[in-house]
């Protein structure tokens, strides 16, 4: 059985939109908003699972435990967004120092070549199987 036609009963309208079907996806594109604190804790809790690291050990609330002197769980949560939010933004904007002069577009590729190692012969010898 064929399907109903358009603006028959049992076929919903397509719904109507100012944007083009050729726009290009930038044109459209609407920037990302900020991580929560709900987000930021997701990530959290799953980046230190993965690692082994259960944060439920850790006595609940903002006070340390009085026997063990272990952080609060509110407060290890509330140290390490500060860190995503600030540290890793910062982090991750370096870009290693490259000569005067470089094309623009040739300075992200530079930053991302590995660091010279001090002995490079000792990982040659790692990697020389």
């Amino acid at each position: 059985m064929p399907p109903p036609a358009p603006g028959t009963p049992g076929r919903a309208a397509a719904p109507a939109t100012d944007i083009p079907d050729t726009a290009p996806l930038e044109a459209i594109a609407v920037p990302p908003a900020p991580p929560t604190d709900a987000d930021l804790d997701t990530l959290i809790r799953a980046r230190l699972a993965l690692a082994g690291i259960d944060l439920d050990q850790l006595p609940p609330g903002t006070r340390p435990d009085p026997v063990t002197g272990s952080p609060g769980r509110d407060t290890v949560l509330a140290s390490l967004r500060a860190f995503l939010r600030g540290t890793v933004t910062t982090l991750s904007a370096y870009q290693l120092p490259v000569p005067a002069g470089t094309d623009p577009a040739h300075v992200v590729p530079l930053s991302q070549q590995r660091a010279p190692l001090l002995y490079p012969s000792i990982s040659t010898a790692w990697r020389a199987s």
